[in-house]
């Protein structure tokens, strides 16, 4: 598990960049990779700027870290993201043996990572943590950009 400083500091980063999504008109979610201690990726939903609906932040900071240390396993990496993985982006994190997996807000609409490591043949269960957070509401972020398009 994340050092409590640590995990304050990847939430409030990861919280910025789902900010930015939203000023950008893309589904504010923002995530980021911690490796030794350090935020070493940091990125939002892109989908809009790059026509790609692969192109969400989870997997943005997964491809960003592996990069960065130069390996597909990031085994002794952390996921920190305001929204629970949505199925594509599980396989991501499950097929790239990140360590944990820390959300802010639940995906409701979609079966998400919980869906995923509740099937008995995954060979790999990071560690899933959900936070609460006054100071970082993505539950609510998200409920006012999908009532903005609405209107």
């Amino acid at each position: 598990m994340l050092e409590e400083a640590i995990l304050r500091n990847a939430l409030s980063i990861a919280y910025a960049e789902a900010e930015l999504a939203f000023h950008e008109n893309e589904v504010p979610v923002g995530a980021v990779i911690v490796h030794n201690n350090e935020v070493i990726a940091r990125d939002h939903n892109r989908i809009v700027q790059f026509s790609n609906a692969l192109r969400h932040a989870e997997l943005n900071v997964i491809e960003k870290a592996a990069q960065l240390i130069k390996n597909e396993r990031l085994t002794e990496c952390h996921l920190v993201t305001t929204l629970e993985p949505c199925m594509m982006c599980s396989g991501a994190v499950v097929l790239s043996r990140i360590a944990s997996v820390h959300f802010l807000a639940d995906e409701e609409r979609s079966p998400g990572l919980r869906s995923l490591l509740a099937l008995p043949e995954i060979n790999h269960k990071p560690q899933l943590y959900r936070h609460r957070s006054d100071e970082w509401d993505s539950a609510s972020l998200l409920r006012r950009f999908f009532q903005m398009r609405r209107s």
